[in-house]
């Protein structure tokens, strides 16, 4: 009998924690709100929680003397309410920066501060502020801090400041008719012509896939090169009907590259996962075209008589000023008069300045990293430093769809 009872009483305990893991695996979202004390500052903090099309992060919103911090964070936190534990702070004259500090394994947000009424990056203010003793509270953040290196190797006419790129980022620079492949540790040549190219006016990243046509002397395209940009595999994907030289590039959606021949009125789109290509607009049928983060159908003579490029959706952020916007799920990077800035779609009135480059050109954002060339330089900037990567005399004059990145 007792054992029946204690076997019961197991079962049910397994069946409890069972459910309640369940219910953590299918929520999507909480929010709670809960105060801070530290010392004498009383902090209010929103938290709200979203898992939305298999993204998961955190927003908080923290208010103190009536100003508010607004924080992002990927979910290290298997969706628990209540994860900031503690804040630390620095003040001095007109500026005042906070730091969230979550629970398990003293992980940090990266800090935000605010000048004047607005919001500015550590990185924006770091050379005019004494923020040592801050940092040393900051273990995490302060350990990823970047000490840009001077250290080079020459590859091409590379000069490649190689203990300054991340490990999981791979550069590919474009070399009139090869690509020139950069990892930290290793650089090498991806060919996909037999003639110099000046311009770049087909590559594109797909995914993990680098794609252009395969060029020669002859005045059409036969096949399309997907290059694997982490396995340095080629794959070689033959295409149902030659494509004239009046071919340009739409864009890329779900993973797929689509493209519009003008000579032939023929829309494609090639899947360098499936090395499937198909036919998807002609005179008889409608295309298919991505604009301002909407799909459409549009006739072949519309895409003809202009060149249509697909664009992400931007409605959020109508509110702003700016001359160039990338847009993600939950934020935006923008441009304006040279000065960057990175805003929330819910906090559209606190945007963060990062930093400024009047003349950055050829601006990729990517895994919440900033890619500029400026000069003959290529430059990264992200939470933890602004740093050259790559020198090349070449980016001053040609500097169009000259580079791409692959983070992964």
């Amino acid at each position: 009998m007792i054992k029946r009872v204690i076997s019961f009483s197991l079962l049910i305990v397994i069946l409890w924690f069972g459910f309640q893991m369940l219910i953590n695996y299918l929520k999507t979202e909480h929010d709670v709100v809960y105060t801070l004390e530290t010392f004498e500052d009383v902090y209010d903090i929103k938290e709200s929680y979203r898992k939305i099309s298999g993204e998961d992060y955190y927003y908080f919103e923290v208010d103190f003397n009536n100003f508010s911090f607004p924080f992002m964070s990927a979910n290290y936190f298997n969706k628990q309410k209540g994860v900031v534990k503690d804040i630390k702070t620095y003040s001095v004259d007109d500026v005042f920066c906070l730091a969230l500090i979550f629970i398990g394994e003293n992980r940090s947000s990266v800090p935000l501060c605010s000048k004047d009424g607005k919001l500015y990056s550590y990185q924006s203010l770091k050379n005019d502020y004494d923020f040592a003793k801050f940092l040393e509270m900051l273990p995490e953040f302060s350990s990823n801090l970047l000490v840009p290196s001077d250290t080079v190797s020459n590859y091409v006419d590379l000069s490649i400041y190689t203990e300054n790129l991340y490990d999981n980022e791979t550069f590919l620079i474009y070399n009139y008719k090869n690509m020139i492949r950069v990892r930290n540790n290793s650089s090498d040549l991806f060919s996909f012509s037999t003639v110099d190219n000046y311009k770049n006016e087909l590559g594109t990243l797909v995914g993990k896939y680098y794609m252009i046509p395969e060029i020669s002397s002859n005045p059409e395209y036969l096949r399309y090169l997907a290059y694997d940009v982490s396995g340095q595999v080629i794959k070689k994907i033959e295409l149902p009907k030659s494509l004239s030289k009046q071919m340009y590039v739409n864009g890329v959606y779900d993973n797929k590259l689509y493209i519009f021949d003008k000579s032939n009125l023929t829309q494609y789109s090639i899947n360098p996962y499936d090395n499937r290509v198909e036919i998807v607009g002609t005179t008889d049928q409608k295309g298919f075209n991505y604009q301002n983060g909407k799909i459409s159908d549009i006739s072949v003579y519309d895409l003809n008589s202009n060149d249509v490029l697909f664009s992400s959706n931007s409605d959020s952020y109508q509110g702003i000023e700016y001359d160039d916007i990338f847009v993600f799920h939950n934020y935006a990077i923008y441009v304006h008069d040279g000065n960057f800035y990175k805003v929330y779609e819910n906090y559209l009135d606190s945007p963060i300045f990062l930093f400024t480059s009047k003349d950055a050109k050829e601006i990729i954002v990517n895994d919440n990293k900033i890619y500029y060339i400026k000069d003959d330089c290529l430059y990264r900037f992200d939470d933890y430093g602004n740093v050259i990567l790559i020198q090349r005399e070449e980016f001053k004059y040609n500097y169009e769809n000259i580079y791409d990145v692959y983070v992964g």
